[in-house]
């Protein structure tokens, strides 16, 4: 007051107006992978599996926080129910109609080459929409074109060669190989922008999670 007169009373905006205050940009990121991955789960089972996998110390998430952050980033139970039903709609009744493709993240293992070095691993897998049936699923050491075909291959011989495909936008799957492979095999990829771009291939996915 005595420096600026009345203009000094006023409240001042905070320089982190808009930014969590009490959880870090990574953390949110985190629980907001784990949120897309499987709509379903609670803020309380987000905040356990941080917890587990040391990713924040325990009892430093206060569940209000977290819900509060997800639902400012549109992640409510509302809109994961709004995706299920959109889900239901979109499903298909017949075997090899549909197969839905995803890869996600594995534990890290010891080398093959190299025990003593820990790599990521990859499950890349196929689904059957209708019957929710694994085609093939596999761990990989990485996410290139080779892992992509060798796991494609295999749920093939085993199930057959699906209708359609449905894939994500990432760039193993709108490549220029993986849609001349699916037109000579006759079958139609469908990436996630030509549907709904507010409907995440994860949410077709979610059995995966379970595995």
């Amino acid at each position: 007051y005595r420096q600026q007169g009345l203009i000094g009373l006023m409240p001042k905006i905070r320089s982190d107006n808009g930014s969590s205050r009490t959880i870090s940009h990574e953390t949110i990121e985190e629980a907001v992978k784990l949120k897309e991955e499987l709509p379903e789960r609670s803020v309380s089972q987000i905040i356990a599996i941080l917890e587990g996998e040391k990713k924040v110390p325990a009892g430093m998430l206060a569940r209000s926080t977290l819900g509060r952050h997800l639902s400012r980033l549109g992640l409510t139970q509302k809109e994961a129910k709004q995706k299920i039903s959109w889900h239901r709609r979109f499903a298909k009744e017949q075997r090899n109609r549909l197969w839905q493709a995803d890869i996600k993240y594995g534990p890290y293992l010891p080398h093959p080459k190299n025990p003593k070095r820990k790599v990521r691993t990859y499950l890349v897998a196929f689904i059957d929409d209708a019957t929710r049936l694994l085609c093939h699923g596999e761990f990989y050491l990485d996410q290139k074109r080779p892992v992509l075909e060798d796991c494609f291959r295999k749920a093939i011989l085993k199930r057959g060669i699906p209708d359609a495909v449905y894939v994500d936008n990432g760039k193993i799957f709108v490549s220029r190989w993986f849609r001349l492979g699916c037109a000579k095999l006759g079958i139609r990829p469908i990436n996630l922008i030509l549907l709904n771009q507010k409907v995440k291939l994860n949410d077709l996915t979610a059995p995966l999670s379970l595995l």
